[in-house]
């Protein structure tokens, strides 16, 4: 059996790699997408549960085979005209239902399976927002990117509401970010699934959380209302294993020593000041190893504290981001 596994554009190298850590499964990249094999649907249950870069997953097999006499579907897609033209394929058995439809099915760069899950680049918990907030897909791809791994400490200087740190603090404690909307999975109402019970399943995934450990996650911010919307925003997601704190990114070196933090993974406000840009290179080359900034994509800032090492682009709806690794100068 093989299924798709979408993500953002740029994104692909993170979802391979959370195939693989997993599920244990090798994928294929494709474009914004994995593609790959499994031998148990629980394997495809279990993905859509615990994944963090995933916008879908679909299941590629024929449609028919998973419809009944009477039973209806829908089609969805980047467009309309892809819509009809794939709907068009469905023998005329089968009715549409555009709002609750028996099976969903989805098309992707011209791919046409079954839409297993749903929009899954929602992240319930996250109920103060920032107006320049991120998605949690491209905040965990940023992290992919980046090189955050257990064991890892972590500094976002400019949290906004947090989503880069919700991200590494699901992952490091192995909690889904859908656990508080689990029921919305499209799988959950599917025919073939009935005689499960899914919610031992998800219960039995959650038992396998990892017990939190002395936090190296650090969420900063000079905005009260950040700092707010943080705490409660990790309150609602359960989450404990960060440390928050108000300060201006020219103070950073008053709580952090030379060389303390191993990565800055952030998301500057855009057109931040020059005056504002120097004093942070200045501060970060001083208390990290490592600084990755996701941008705009005409940002190419360096001075004599930081310079670009390398960059990267990042599709976030039809727009792009731009990744910038950057390295002491």
């Amino acid at each position: 059996m093989k299924a798709l596994l979408i993500t953002q554009k740029g994104g692909e190298p993170a979802a391979k790699k959370e195939v693989k850590d997993l599920l244990g499964l090798v994928g294929k990249v494709v474009p914004e997408a994995v593609e790959f094999e499994f031998k148990d649907y629980k394997q495809l249950f279990t993905l859509s549960y615990l994944s963090q870069s995933a916008l879908r997953i679909v299941l590629l097999e024929n449609p028919e085979d998973w419809l009944e006499k009477g039973d209806t579907f829908c089609v969805r897609a980047k467009d309309k005209e892809t819509e009809i033209e794939y709907g068009n394929k469905i023998s005329d058995e089968f009715k549409v239902n555009l709002k609750e439809p028996d099976l969903p099915l989805y098309v992707h760069n011209k791919t046409f399976g079954i839409d297993f899950t749903g929009n899954l680049s929602k992240r319930s918990f996250r109920i103060f927002t920032h107006r320049q907030s991120l998605k949690g897909t491209t905040a965990f791809i940023l992290l992919s990117e980046a090189g955050f791994k257990p064991g890892l400490s972590l500094l976002d200087p400019f949290a906004k509401d947090g989503t880069i740190i919700f991200e590494a603090a699901h992952y490091l404690k192995h909690q889904s970010v859908r656990h508080f909307d689990k029921d919305e999975f499209r799988f959950i109402n599917f025919k073939k699934f009935k005689d499960i019970n899914f919610d031992e399943f998800f219960a039995e995934l959650d038992n396998k959380q990892v017990k939190e450990k002395k936090s190296l996650i650090y969420a900063v911010s000079n905005e009260l209302r950040d700092i707010s919307a943080i705490k409660k925003n990790a309150k609602i997601a359960d989450l404990t294993n960060f440390n928050i704190s108000k300060l201006d990114v020219d103070w950073l070196d008053t709580k952090f020593k030379e060389q303390e933090v191993d990565l800055i993974v952030t998301f500057p406000p855009p057109r931040l000041p020059t005056k504002i840009l120097k004093e942070f290179y200045h501060q970060a080359s001083f208390i990290a190893k490592k600084v990755v900034l996701l941008t705009d994509p005409d940002f190419n800032y360096e001075d004599k504290n930081l310079k670009i090492e390398k960059t990267k682009l990042i599709g976030v709806g039809k727009a792009e981001l731009k990744l910038v690794f950057l390295s002491k100068n």
